[in-house]
């Protein structure tokens, strides 16, 4: 496949408690990633920043009331995204915190499947969340469940079907997501299944099981699914999670598959990193992905 990539930087983090992860994509920029990329031959079309409103940027505004913040950045990925696939071009969406996954998904009409690799479930609703963080809460939000303003941004149903999403390293998470997503009937590969099972099964089946009854799938992938030590520059680093090594060649499966729709990686934080370490991963990632 001869893809052509509309790369489109997500920098928002007003769905975290802590907004650092807004610099990621100009970090991202600042390291020359893309055009390193595009000397190893990748076919960028475009790289796009999208910013929050100029004003809210530099405010800072209470958790509690960002929420219109976030609507707003959304509507205005999802636009962003549906225009780079009009134009030909496979999007790649760099983020910012997972809040902005609710932008992203809601830009495809077509019924599709979603593989959320991510150390955390982020299925809480506003019901259930300890923190009221909103970036906890996008993949209940793409099922139809929380707050109308994530749930339900621009459709009346759901972005997802139960069946058509699977969970893939989780290792943190509450109670009030396991029930939900157990209600639901959704497919979660807990980080003690990988470390049993090995990621070389699981990504296959997993593939299978949320392409049922559609023709394409998307990934969201949160860089905290990575081991500490190889992802230090991340939004919520959480303890005990996978080698680079074992999930990056099977990364590198997705560049050849033409039922992938989109592609997603979400809180990079620079203030974080260390000695650029999370910013190289980011870099092998997309060197897998974006062949």
């Amino acid at each position: 496949m001869n893809r052509q990539y509309h790369v489109i930087g997500a920098c928002s983090c007003w769905g975290a408690q802590v907004r650092a992860c807004e610099r990621g994509p100009e970090d991202l920029v600042e390291g020359q990633v893309f055009e390193r990329l595009q000397r190893q031959g990748v076919s960028i079309r475009e790289v796009e920043m999208l910013f929050p409103d100029k004003l809210a940027r530099n405010e800072e505004v209470p958790l509690a009331q960002s929420l219109p913040l976030i609507r707003d950045f959304n509507l205005r990925l999802m636009k962003t995204v549906r225009k780079a696939v009009q134009n030909g071009s496979f999007p790649v969406v760099l983020g910012g915190d997972h809040s902005i996954a609710v932008g992203t998904w809601n830009a495809f009409d077509v019924p599709f499947g979603l593989l959320w690799i991510d150390a955390h479930l982020d299925s809480h609703t506003e019901k259930t969340t300890p923190s009221g963080a909103y970036h906890g809460m996008p993949a209940a939000a793409l099922l139809g469940h929380g707050i109308p303003e994530m749930a339900h941004l621009v459709k009346k149903h759901p972005v997802l079907k139960p069946q058509n999403l699977a969970f893939i390293g989780a290792r943190s998470f509450e109670k009030g997501e396991t029930e939900l997503l157990s209600k639901l009937n959704v497919k979660v590969y807990f980080m003690d299944e990988v470390h049993e099972r090995g990621l070389k099964e699981i990504i296959p089946e997993a593939i299978a099981h949320v392409m049922r009854g559609v023709s394409h799938y998307g990934v969201s992938l949160d860089l905290d699914v990575f081991n500490v030590e190889e992802a230090p520059g991340v939004g919520s680093p959480e303890e005990g999670g996978i080698r680079k090594g074992e999930l990056l060649p099977l990364l590198s499966q997705l560049s050849k598959d033409p039922r992938l729709l989109a592609f997603e990686l979400l809180e990079f934080n620079p203030e974080r990193d260390i000695d650029h370490k999370t910013r190289e991963l980011v870099f092998e990632i997309l060197q897998k992905v974006m062949k």
